[in-house]
This record gives C-alpha cells, structure tokens and sequence, in this order.
C-alpha cells in the first residue's frame, strides 16, 4: 500500500514540476505586461505643478524654419495643456498685440473723427445786447444746457437813431431867430402851393442853434429831402445821429457745425438780441 502511495507522488511531483517548467519557457514580453502610456503631467495636482513647467509644447522643426510652431490648443483647454499663469515665448509669438494700433481716445472713436484728422472751421459770434444782467443769466444758461462756451461782457452802446436834415449851427440865438424869419416867408409861398414845411429849433449857447427840417430813417428819402429844400433856397446837411445806450451785455461764442444753426435758430426773450458774425 506505502508502495502505490509513493509512485503517485512521483507521478504528481513530476507533473507540478513540468508545469513549472513549461511556463519559465515563456518570453519576458508574455510574462511581463507593457506599461500603459499616461500624461504624467495632466494627472498633477494645482500644488504640484512646477511654476516653471511650460505650457505649450513645441514639435521638433527643421533649422531652416526659425518660426516656432504651436503642436496643440489654447492652455487650460485640454489636461495635456494645463494653465500654468507663464508665457512661452512660443505664446507670445501668437498672442502679443503691441504691435496692433490701439483705439483709446473716445473723441477718436467717434465717427466724424473715423476717417479724418481734420478739424471743421470755427464760427465765432457776438449776441446780444441785453439789457439786463438777469437776462444774460438766462442766456448763459441756455449755452451750458447745449454745451456752448462762451465768454459775456458788457459796455455801453450807440445805436443808430435816424438821418437828420438840418441847417446850421447858428453862432447866437439872434442869429437863428433872424434864419427862422426867413423860414416862415418860405413856408406862407409853400402853403399857397399846398405844400407844407415843418422845422423847430434845438441846441444851446454852447454847441450852437440848429434848425432841424425832419428824421429819416433811409440816407436816399434824406437825399431827396434836402435837395427839394435847396430848390427853395433853403441850404441843409445831413447828419447821421446815434444814441448811446448802457451798461448793456453780450456773449462771444466759437462753435462749428450744426451749432451755428442751432444760435441762428434761438428765439431769444427780447426781440432786440440779435447774433452778429465777428473775427475769430
């Protein structure tokens, strides 16, 4: 019985050891499994990631190619390309915009400014007068409402009253007295022609008598007066009188464009305030 039990545990020895035997036979490829191929560096975690790691790779070139050419996306699209916060000077190459003019200053955006570098002219103008400082308050206003600049002032003004036709100036009151004499012999031979003549004395002691014949407010109805008096004998002048009024006010103003229309348009509160075109 030990004999039987023996022999099969040579039989069962010699089984285990051809097994054994067949598989160190085998290659150390079929053996041993291959590595399997990981991105190492998108398997990093944030606080391992070295700061000076690059964040673009770059495929081998040829040296006659100098310019570096990018192998993959934008970094931080993809884990093979993590956002390190650092530039390549491969990335620079691609991303930098020095170069590019730059549009920062708002009155070159604007669309008149688009496509010329030339400035519209100036229009300068006087308006006014006023006759009142609250009345110019009131227009000053209205220019900061619309933007306007403007400078006010003030001063006195001679406005233009009429054309005068007059005779003299007579030295004495004796002197004028004897010329009015005269006048009325005229006037009875023009009434007898139904025709009329109208005058009255005015001045002092010190700048004279005068006769005045009548106002004109146009210089060719003056013209035409005075040479119908000297067809009567009757020699006069013309003399355009002025009247100074003050203290009065004004506002100077630059403007271009479309604001040349907008003061030309303004109805103002008092009818005499006018705009006048002056140098600029």
């Amino acid at each position: 019985m030990l004999k039987w039990i023996a022999a099969g545990l040579m039989i069962l020895n010699v089984a285990v050891y051809l097994t054994i035997g067949g598989q160190t036979g085998r290659s150390q490829e079929e053996r041993v499994p291959a590595r399997p191929v990981v991105n190492e560096q998108a398997m990093l975690l944030l606080s391992e990631i070295p700061e000076t790691a690059s964040a673009v790779s770059v495929q081998p070139q040829d040296d006659s190619d100098p310019t570096p050419v990018r192998t993959s996306g934008i970094p931080g699209d993809s884990p093979d390309f993590p956002d390190t916060g650092t530039e390549s000077p491969e990335q620079s190459v691609q991303t930098d915009l020095s170069d590019l003019p730059s549009v920062d200053d708002q009155d070159t955006q604007k669309p008149e400014r688009m496509y010329t570098d030339e400035k519209l002219p100036a229009s300068c103008f006087r308006i006014g007068p006023f006759n009142s400082e609250d009345s110019l308050e009131q227009a000053s206003a209205w220019m900061a409402d619309n933007r306007i600049t403007h400078t006010p002032i003030s001063g006195d003004s001679r406005e233009f009253k009429a054309i005068r036709v007059f005779a003299g100036p007579f030295p004495d009151r004796t002197a004028v007295e004897r010329y009015v004499r005269e006048l009325e012999v005229k006037k009875i031979q023009l009434k007898a022609r139904n025709q009329a003549l109208e005058y009255y004395v005015y001045g002092n002691p010190q700048t004279g008598f005068r006769v005045s014949f009548g106002y004109f407010n146009q210089e060719k109805l003056a013209t035409r007066y005075r040479e119908d008096l000297q067809m009567l004998g009757i020699q006069a002048e013309l003399a355009t009188e002025y009247e100074t009024m003050g203290p009065l006010y004004w506002m100077e103003t630059s403007v271009t464009g479309d604001i040349v229309d907008l003061l030309k348009s303004r109805q103002w509160a008092d009818e005499k305030i006018g705009i006048a075109p002056i140098d600029c």
